[in-house]
């Protein structure tokens, strides 16, 4: 095989981001358990187990993997090839900074997942680069209005410039924006993102996720759900309205 027959064969360069911050710096906008701790905890085991899945995948997928977080945060057992920190002030600044820094070093195909799609299977990654083949985008919406999952064919920054994240219009205003460039893409299968405490325990109660891995731990560590549908600060405002309310006699009393 000579030199022009090689090139016309070669396979693109493909990449996957896991794009996710510290459990730490993350806990401290989300809630997901009883407190700041379990929510750690819990968003460890998502980033740990979508490691997992993104390993499996390079079974029957051929790409590097790239850990795109803050500093100080290591995988346990097998990390990813490549650590990229994070840079930018707001979720857009360093998403496409991250994008911009992978295309950079010669990646034809880049797939982006985050941490909180416990529903993502390593056929759903392999597909996703399956689709990169003939396609410009592949996205997997989630049934909140946003994507678990977006790929993209020779990644170009004005795409996403601009998109309103994390609202429940992203789904749509990315399609719009497909459009407008006219870029080809294709839709992964809806599924599930886990963003608060409400929304994972909806997902726990999914018959079809009785055998996942992470079930049977989630269902120990969480309480029940009356106990986290009123913030405490919700709760106790109403108190600082009425003064005194514990001096008060009992209401019967005053009849």
């Amino acid at each position: 095989m000579n030199d022009r027959q090689s090139t016309s064969v070669r396979r693109p360069r493909r990449a996957l981001i896991l794009f996710t911050h510290r459990p730490e710096v993350e806990a401290a906008r989300k809630r997901l358990g009883r407190c700041g701790l379990h929510t750690q905890s819990i968003l460890r085991q998502f980033i740990e187990y979508v490691s997992r899945v993104v390993g499996e995948a390079r079974q029957q997928a051929d790409f590097e993997f790239f850990l795109a977080t803050d500093a100080g945060f290591e995988l346990s057992g097998q990390g990813p090839d490549h650590l990229l920190i994070q840079q930018g002030y707001t979720f857009e600044d360093r998403l496409t900074y991250t994008l911009q820094a992978v295309a950079s070093r010669g990646f034809q195909q880049i797939v982006v997942v985050g941490n909180d799609c416990l529903d993502l299977t390593p056929g759903l990654i392999e597909q996703a680069f399956r689709q990169l083949g003939t396609r410009d985008v592949v996205v997997g919406a989630s049934r909140d209005g946003g994507f678990y999952l977006l790929g993209v064919k020779l990644y170009r920054p004005a795409l996403l410039k601009g998109l309103p994240w994390r609202t429940d219009r992203l789904y749509r205003q990315l399609l719009v924006r497909l459009k407008q460039f006219q870029l080809s893409w294709v839709a992964l299968p809806a599924l599930e993102d886990i963003d608060s405490f409400q929304s994972l325990w909806q997902w726990l109660k999914q018959p079809g996720h009785g055998n996942h891995p992470l079930h049977s731990w989630l269902g120990r560590l969480l309480p029940s759900p009356p106990l986290l549908l009123v913030d405490r600060e919700d709760w106790f405002a109403p108190l600082a309205d009425s003064r005194y309310l514990w001096q008060r006699p009992p209401p019967f009393l005053l009849s």
